[in-house]
């Protein structure tokens, strides 16, 4: 009997330790979603899972009786909302649900905490605030959600407007701390005098992308105009 337990214990250290994958989004997703620039009409929510523990489990993801997809290890998801109320659930060996009241203009944060379970994992719903929210999305990667509705994926910051009407595409373009995240770039073995293009509108929190001569892109996020290396 003993030695039974002593299996599924290893059993289950295996399952929460290995690594589970799932598509991932651009690099350049990641970081306009790290901007956490807010929509004017609609609301934005972060749900995200900034721990190791239970690698090997993928965690669906319900909204609204839809599913949106699933999560990994230090990985989130963004999800622009209309203004009211929805209803977010996390599937495991249980279900943990999260009912939220949504305001335009502002982000939302939801840690899907992961516990112990038998065979498996568990898991819960947190709505955090935005400074402990924002920390764990720095931690986590951009998850691609492919079945996602058109309305509710995070729009394209560089070729759509908030009113959905198409603007001028913008290849490049400066701003206050391009030559700030150059240098800073140049110290990361990034060669090239390509420049720090800025990917986001401009405003206290901005996101940098400088193209090396090694065919590869340094990212960099500045807030307030201090500027540091996107890992």
């Amino acid at each position: 009997m003993k030695q039974l337990q002593f299996i599924l214990l290893l059993a289950m250290s295996a399952l929460l330790t290995a690594c589970a994958s799932v598509p991932m989004a651009s690099f350049d997703k990641d970081a306009q979603a790290k901007s956490f620039a807010a929509q004017k009409s609609k609301a934005q929510l972060y749900v995200y899972r900034n721990e190791t523990f239970g690698a090997g489990i993928k965690m669906p993801l319900e909204l609204d009786g839809t599913a949106i997809g699933e999560t990994a290890a230090h990985t989130y998801v963004v999800i622009s909302l209309k203004p009211g109320g929805h209803t977010l659930v996390s599937k495991s060996s249980d279900e943990s649900r999260l009912v939220l009241n949504v305001k335009a203009g502002q982000n939302y944060y939801v840690w899907q905490e992961v516990k112990m379970g038998w065979l498996t994992g568990r898991s819960n719903l947190q709505l955090v605030d935005e400074a402990a929210g924002k920390a764990g999305v720095e931690q986590s990667k951009l998850i691609r959600l492919d079945g996602l509705p058109a309305d509710m994926s995070m729009p394209d910051q560089n070729t759509v407007a908030e009113d959905q009407t198409e603007i001028e595409k913008i290849p490049f373009r400066t701003g206050i701390s391009s030559a700030t995240v150059e240098k800073l770039a140049k110290q990361n073995s990034c060669a090239g005098d390509h420049g720090a293009g800025l990917l986001t509108p401009p405003g206290p929190i901005e996101v940098y992308r400088v193209s090396c001569d090694q065919s590869v892109a340094f990212m960099a996020r500045c807030e307030l105009r201090q500027c540091k290396a996107m890992r």
